[in-house]
């Protein structure tokens, strides 16, 4: 960074203080792009510094931005839905109905993956409803990730018709990177639901769309879907490297919560394959994964963690383990449930495969 330092520096004497902002701004992306969350981290904090030293709202605005999307890609979602509180304040204030739209969104994403399902409702609806009422078409994102919180809602119908929305704005806006999340995310919904041969018709979707973007995180998606549909044929081993490498690249890349999630599809692969002891070491290096979140609560969807730890503990004959995981996943499906004020939501959520399972399932 130290031609970020010596053009700081030179904008510091010039007295320059958006070129300052840029700098930092400059450097933040930098970071990004090569998978140093915390330093973009920090440089973003320099810029709101700037922003509130100055009153100079745009640079505050830039600053948030960064801040809000550093958060959200290292998967921090309580950071995230504070950073995007004041994001969403500062662009009512501007009056600038994009900006709005991108603030709720981004709040609505992270107040859904702290799993406050009401909250997140009313900010991608305000996102949805002020697109509709301004004809914006900025992107999809709004829209994917509100049918991936439908999906996760257990309302299957809504989520594919907004899926099929965000897929309509990003193919006239020609977002193949949109798609391609479209894809990926339609493709999970359809497998929590056990709807597999759509699940299959949405992995070949995004196969058509991932080889420019190899080794991102959408490509990392990709695999851990193709790994599932291979496992469901019998094909442990192709599942297995695909998984492996899905965990390294989110690793790589700070998804920690993702690199989770690969490797518990891994720990249920290799269960489907008996390989129970295999399976078990799986399953502890998921649990030291979440020891090392800042908020081990966080996990993107608890029932399924707990829910595969007690199948393991079964099939290895551990039945106090077992017991226990099934109390937990049964705990955690209460509280999960219990979030969603909407009666007919909290049908949906009821009615989905896992939690009929998990409900079903003898002590």
């Amino acid at each position: 960074m130290s031609l970020t330092s010596a053009a700081r520096g030179q904008y510091l004497q010039l007295g320059d203080v958006r070129g300052e902002a840029e700098s930092l701004m400059y450097a933040s992306g930098a970071c990004t792009l090569s998978a140093r969350s915390e330093a973009a981290l920090a440089f973003a904090e320099e810029v709101r510094a700037i922003a509130e030293r100055t009153g100079d709202q745009w640079i505050r605005g830039f600053a948030l931005g960064a801040l809000v999307g550093q958060s959200d890609e290292a998967q921090n979602y309580a950071r995230t839905a504070e950073y995007a509180q004041e994001q969403l304040q500062l662009t009512i204030s501007f009056g600038l109905p994009m900006i709005q739209c991108v603030a709720h969104a981004n709040l609505a994403g992270a107040l859904w993956n702290l799993w406050r399902v009401d909250e997140a409702l009313v900010h991608f609806r305000a996102c949805i409803a002020l697109k509709e009422a301004t004809a914006l078409v900025y992107g999809a994102a709004g829209e994917n990730e509100f049918a991936l919180f439908l999906g996760e809602l257990g309302d299957l119908e809504a989520s594919l018709a907004m899926f099929e929305r965000g897929e309509s704005v990003a193919s006239r806006i020609g977002r193949s990177a949109h798609l391609l999340e479209i894809a990926n995310d339609r493709a999970h919904v359809c497998w929590q639901h056990g709807a597999i041969e759509e699940m299959r018709a949405a992995v070949a979707e995004a196969a058509k769309l991932v080889g420019e973007l190899a080794r991102s995180r959408s490509a990392c998606a990709h695999a851990v879907n193709r790994a599932r549909l291979l496992r469901c044929d019998g094909r442990f081993d192709e599942a297995t490297a695909l998984l492996l490498a899905a965990a390294a690249d989110y690793g790589r890349v700070h998804r920690p919560l993702d690199a989770i999630v690969a490797t518990e599809e891994l720990a249920e692969t290799q269960l489907a394959a008996g390989r129970i002891e295999e399976a078990l070491a799986t399953l502890e290096q998921s649990r030291k994964l979440i020891a090392q979140l800042e908020d081990p609560s966080a996990q993107l969807n608890p029932v399924a963690h707990h829910w595969i730890a007690h199948r393991i503990h079964r099939a290895a004959g551990n039945q106090a383990r077992a017991s226990l995981a099934l109390s937990e996943a049964r705990g955690a499906y209460d509280r999960r449930r219990d979030a969603i004020s909407d009666a007919s939501l909290r049908g949906c959520f009821e009615a989905m495969p896992l939690h009929r399972a998990v409900l079903e399932a003898a002590p």
